[in-house]
């Protein structure tokens, strides 16, 4: 308990505070732990000890967010920041690697292809009935799913949950049919190099020692082995940290193969993944199921200012139960967003342990179908 503590105090000492985003605060949750073999009983549900690998900006530091789209009614908008965006010509901006765009373009390659072959996808349009339905506070998860017309998907326990509910989503694909596996494997690969890669860009803004140090600190923990009595060096920290994100790019993505839990999902590659797709991936927090009431997340992709620098990255945002609308008004958003995508909407459920994918499906009030 001691060390949980001392780990708080680390995260609220390099945190920026505030944020507050459509009721949203930022915060950390769940750690990818899913029911692999090998997995130990231990009753681990949505740790909050887990750091997301950069601490989200506060509000006068964040340089691009959404601007409504004509025509399209959101339940709630994000503030302006009019105030701050004045002076950002004048902070320097480190580009996004051609590196990083291209991962991003093989996974498109994959993407696009098996899209158009599976021909019609349901997404609800922006003006869908479902979207109408004022959202009540503190409702259960399973209400949720059904009044807005979400689907669990399942996906393997191998350790891989939370890499391949992301690919689900991208493919439009279940895990379970053959002729998928392919396709999912690959863009599984291609999402684990991704991450690396996108650790890479602005590496020593988005990863600085001490949040490095914190990462580590607690992964090992996760893992089993004793916690770290001593600081690291900087050199260690960046050598060992370096080590782990490598270790993720290279693990396995095969549909039987396991992975052992020091490469398992966590916060920070949600962070890194959106940061490559450059889409939002939102996330459904029931850690003892849909009959409990729930909590929400949305991983934004957002030019942010870190350390004197403007970053094209991602910022980790959470919704709790009576904040709900303000995580709709973003996935109804995303739906619209599709035609730039040219995919679904990355939906995820963390739930017992496990990342499942999450999809839309027809409501009784008969919603339109759009078509990618």
């Amino acid at each position: 308990m001691v060390v949980w503590c001392a780990i708080t105090l680390v995260l609220a000492c390099v945190a920026s505070v505030g944020a507050n985003f459509e009721g949203a605060t930022p915060v950390t949750t769940a750690r990818d732990v899913c029911t692999a073999p090998e997995a130990s009983g231990t009753d681990r549900i949505q740790n909050p000890h887990q750091p997301c690998a950069k601490q989200t900006e506060s509000k006068g530091n964040t340089l691009a967010k959404e601007t409504p789209r004509p025509g399209v009614t959101i339940f709630e908008q994000s503030e302006s920041d009019d105030e701050f965006s004045g002076g950002a010509a004048n902070i320097a901006l480190i580009p996004r690697p051609d590196s990083l765009d291209k991962v991003q373009l093989l996974i498109a390659d994959v993407v696009k292809p098996t899209l158009a072959d599976a021909g019609e996808v349901f997404i609800p349009t922006s003006d869908d009935p479902r979207w109408k339905k004022p959202p009540q506070s503190d409702i259960r998860g399973e209400e949720v799913f059904a009044q807005y017309g979400l689907q669990q998907v399942s996906t393997p326990a191998t350790g891989n949950c939370q890499y391949y509910a992301v690919a689900m989503a991208l493919l439009d694909m279940d895990s379970d049919t053959p002729q998928h596996v392919g396709a999912l494997e690959q863009v599984t690969q291609h999402l684990k190099e991704g991450i690396l890669e996108a650790s890479r860009h602005g590496y020593e803004v988005e990863f600085p020692h001490d949040i490095r140090q914190t990462i580590l600190a607690v992964n090992r923990l996760e893992a089993g082995y004793q916690e770290l009595t001593e600081t690291l060096p900087e050199e260690e920290s960046n050598l060992l940290f370096q080590e782990y994100l490598l270790d993720i790019a290279k693990s396995a993505s095969t549909i039987e193969a396991f992975v052992p839990l020091e490469v398992w999902g966590t916060e920070l590659t949600l962070r890194m993944m959106a940061k490559l797709l450059q889409q939002p991936i939102f996330v459904v927090i029931a850690p003892y199921g849909l009959q409990a009431v729930p909590s929400y997340q949305v991983y934004e992709p957002e030019r942010s200012l870190k350390d004197g620098h403007q970053l094209d990255s991602a910022e980790e945002y959470h919704f709790p139960s009576s904040r709900l609308r303000g995580w709709l008004s973003r996935l109804q958003k995303a739906c619209y967003d599709t035609n730039s995508t040219g995919n679904p909407p990355i939906v995820l459920l963390y739930s017992h342990l496990h990342y499942s994918r999450v999809r839309f499906s027809p409501i009784p009030a008969g919603p339109a179908r759009s078509k990618l």
